[in-house]
């Protein structure tokens, strides 16, 4: 897991926070964009996958959302 960036952002009476994250795992075929992370207590959104390599391994990009309470 490597972080990348954090915004944070105010709308509708509510701080909305995004964690931008990087996973690198070995290689697995199948995965896909559509598919999510689940991370300790956490649930990222994969927002692309690239390949290392030759099929040395997968830097899935992600995303997760965080509530106020988790801040």
């Amino acid at each position: 897991m490597i972080p990348l960036r954090g915004q944070e952002r105010f709308e509708s009476k509510q701080v909305n926070a995004e964690l931008d994250t990087m996973f690198r795992i070995r290689y697995l075929t199948g995965v896909l964009p559509t598919m999510r992370i689940v991370h300790e207590t956490r649930l990222y959104d994969i927002h692309s996958v690239a390949e290392i390599g030759r099929r040395e391994g997968l830097d899935l990009l992600s995303r997760v959302r965080l509530d106020a309470e988790s801040i």
